[in-house]
C-alpha cells in the first residue's frame, strides 16, 4: 500500500529531440494518472515519442472517445449533459452568489475570489456545479464566464 514500484524515464534514448508528448506522458504517469496517445506516422519524427509510448505499453491507444471512455470505465450514455442538472433552486447558495459575481466578460478564479467572501475551496465548488449545471463555462487560465 503507498508503495509504487520505480519505472525507468520514458524516454526512449534513440530518439533526437525532446518529445513533449514523454514528458506529459511521464506527468501523467507520476500522478497515478492513465496515459493515452494516439498513433502516429511512423515516418514522421514528431509522432516518435506518442508511438514509442504505444510500443512500450506505456500509453493506452487512443483512436477517439470510446477509448478514454474504456479505460476511465465511464459510461458516457449515463453522463448528465450540461444544462440538465436542475432549476435555479436546486443551486447552493454559494453557487448563486458566484453567479452573481460573474457576466459575460471573463474573469480570473481570483479575481472573483478578492470581490466575494468565499473561501478558495468554497469558490472552486460552486463553480464546478455552475459549470455542470451549464450556467458557466471555464475558459484556458482559469477564466469564468457566465453563459
Amino acid at each position: 500500500p503507498g508503495h509504487r514500484e520505480h519505472r525507468p524515464p520514458l524516454r526512449p534514448p534513440r530518439l533526437r529531440r525532446v518529445q513533449g508528448s514523454l514528458y506529459t506522458a511521464e506527468a501523467g504517469r507520476a500522478q497515478g494518472r492513465p496515459v493515452f496517445a494516439m498513433p502516429g506516422d511512423v515516418r514522421q519524427e514528431e509522432a516518435a515519442g506518442c508511438n514509442a509510448l504505444l510500443r512500450d505499453g506505456e500509453a493506452a491507444v487512443c483512436l477517439g472517445p470510446d477509448d478514454v471512455w474504456r479505460v476511465l470505465k465511464v459510461d458516457p450514455q449515463a453522463a448528465v449533459p450540461p444544462g440538465t442538472m436542475g432549476s435555479w433552486e436546486d443551486l447552493s447558495a454559494e453557487a448563486k452568489g458566484a453567479f452573481a459575481m460573474l457576466d459575460r466578460v471573463p474573469r480570473s478564479f481570483d479575481e472573483v475570489l478578492v470581490g466575494s467572501t468565499f473561501s478558495p475551496a468554497a469558490l472552486a465548488s460552486a463553480l464546478v456545479e455552475l459549470e455542470l449545471t451549464g450556467l458557466v463555462i471555464q475558459h484556458p487560465g482559469r477564466l469564468y464566464e457566465r453563459i
